[in-house]
């Protein structure tokens, strides 16, 4: 794991939670462990524990939910757990259990199941204004200023606290990135459809919802990176998967995306300036949108709807950094 700002404990338990409920059914599934990999990409564990001593320990789950104490974190803790519990496609009897049991040691009370719970955090994506291109230079700078955009736009959003209404967005953003960069290559599909696609390449759908721990951590810029390099990699591999004709496997897109998240990592350093001017944007959006619903006039919904909406606002990134982007050999 690279090195990055230091969790505090209170986000460390609420790791260590999805842990056990990973651990739940007696094995940690291969989807579970990229869920969790992913909640800690670019962050150090208090006293340099690895990834890997994390996934194999002995969890007292009494101890590390008593110590998650902020209303906040309680909820955050819970919804991640819920998520990581479907991260390989069903939640088991012993997981929905230990759900059950985390909101009950958290002194939550439950509205809704599991399951309706999972359902509700897809998060709404906007129609589409992308049209097919058919030129291939022309359609490959298209790509390179939908990803970008949709990079910074994660980024503002990972390193800004969200409330726990907003968090769809995240994901129903990278579906809006691969959604439209498939547009552009005249392939028109549900949203359904691209809600899957996004989430065999990222390996779990709700591996974002992991990641709302990490908002915990106040003006992380590592949660910034690592949003920025994963949409921006997510990107690249949907442009991929196109110029392959649609014949390259789901390991190997995955394996595309690692690399992929690699020069993201790079672009996040060199996109500091954009990323600031989607942050301004997006907090202003957001100001707006946080006094409806304090005041009850804004569902939470609603509000996330606005949220993916209104945030993306107008195309600014500049030709410059889109320029440095150029897929290789085009």
């Amino acid at each position: 794991m690279q090195s990055g700002v230091v969790m505090n404990q209170e986000t460390f338990s609420g790791i260590k939670v999805l842990v056990a409920v990973a651990q739940a059914d007696g094995c940690i599934d291969g989807r579970e462990r990229v869920a969790i990999e992913n909640a800690l990409d670019g962050t150090e564990l208090p006293g340099g524990i690895t990834v890997e001593r994390l996934l194999s320990s002995s969890i007292d789950l009494n101890i590390e939910l008593s110590r998650i104490t902020t209303d906040d974190a309680r909820k955050r803790t819970y919804r991640a757990a819920c998520a990581l519990a479907y991260a390989d496609g069903e939640v088991s009897r012993e997981e929905g259990v230990m759900c059950a049991r985390i909101a009950a040691e958290l002194g939550l009370e439950l509205n809704e199941s599991i399951g309706a719970f999972l359902r509700s955090i897809d998060g709404y994506v906007p129609p589409s204004v992308v049209t097919k291109i058919d030129d291939a230079v022309e359609r490959a700078c298209s790509v390179q200023e939908e990803l970008a955009n949709g990079a910074a736009f994660s980024a503002a959003l990972a390193s800004t606290p969200l409330p726990i209404a907003a968090e769809p967005c995240l994901f129903a953003n990278d579906v809006r990135v691969a959604r439209n960069i498939g547009a552009l290559y005249g392939y028109e599909a549900t949203d359904a459809f691209w809600r899957t696609f996004v989430a065999n390449v990222l390996a779990d759908s709700r591996s974002r919802f992991a990641m709302s721990l990490r908002v915990l951590i106040s003006g992380s810029g590592n949660a910034a990176t690592a949003a920025f390099a994963s949409t921006f990699a997510l990107g690249k591999v949907t442009a991929l998967y196109f110029d392959e004709d649609e014949a390259i496997d789901p390991d190997a897109l995955r394996s595309a995306f690692a690399d992929a998240k690699v020069e993201g990592r790079l672009g996040a350093r060199m996109a500091v300036s954009e990323i600031e001017a989607a942050r301004a944007r997006f907090e202003d959006a957001k100001a707006s949108l946080d006094a409806k619903l304090e005041a009850g006039t804004l569902t939470e919904i609603a509000y996330a709807n606005e949220i993916v909406t209104s945030a993306w606002g107008a195309r600014s990134v500049h030709e410059a950094f889109v320029g440095r982007w150029r897929p290789v050999g085009r």
